[in-house]
Parts: structure tokens; C-alpha cells; sequence
């Protein structure tokens, strides 16, 4: 499994404390994992959390590099997934979805600890 991480400047998007864990931490802790192969740093930083055409040709040249079998993600915490989908037919990519319920959001556990502040 490769799996691309957004830059801190991205994460920030969701608020000045953002993010929790810094790129550093992100990319070294999926790299443990033994599903995964290659972890990487995102080479751009999204400028807005809104589909944009710029945001998907750079997913879209990003995926076309790679060339993965498949393209997953979870459509109830993607709000972007039906871009990725059609993104996937285009390139001729398979595509999962993992719908279940995040049991952990670093946004519900920084709440959580403002709240406990």
C-alpha cells in the first residue's frame, strides 16, 4: 500500500491549532504499519478544502505516477469521495469504499481536550 500525506500547511486548513501531529510524526507512524509500503509527503499543499480543477489535476497526475490498483477511501469521512471515484473510472483504477464510522478524529480528540482545559 502507498499512502500520500497532506503537508502541515494543509492540515492547518481546519484550524490554527492543527495539525496534532506534525508531518514528521504522520508519515512515520503510517510507515510502521505493516500494510504499508511507501509513505510520502503530498507534493502540494491543497489550497482550500473544496474541489477545485487544480486540486483534482494534481490527484489526478499524482494517481497517474503511481498507477495504483486500487483507490480507497471512506465516502462517510471523505467528502470528496465521488471525485475520486470518477477519477478512478477515468484512469481505469479499481475503487473501494471502507464505510464505517471513525472510531478516532484528531478533530473530536482536540475538542475533547479543549473542552477537559
Amino acid at each position: 500500500m502507498i499512502v500520500g500525506v497532506d503537508r502541515d500547511e494543509t492540515a492547518r486548513l481546519k484550524g490554527s491549532e492543527r495539525p496534532i501531529n506534525n508531518l514528521g510524526s504522520r508519515c512515520e507512524t503510517l510507515a510502521e504499519m505493516i500494510s504499508v509500503d511507501f509513505v510520502f509527503p503530498a507534493p502540494f499543499v491543497l489550497a482550500e478544502y473544496t474541489a477545485s480543477e487544480e486540486n483534482g489535476n494534481l490527484y489526478e497526475i499524482l494517481t497517474g505516477k503511481i498507477k495504483p490498483d486500487f483507490l480507497i477511501t471512506n465516502p462517510i469521512a471523505d467528502g470528496f469521495w465521488e471525485e475520486k471515484l470518477k477519477r478512478a473510472r477515468k484512469l481505469g483504477i479499481g475503487f473501494g469504499e471502507l464505510r464505517s464510522e471513525r472510531p478516532t478524529s484528531s478533530t473530536a480528540i482536540a475538542e475533547k481536550i479543549q473542552k477537559e482545559i
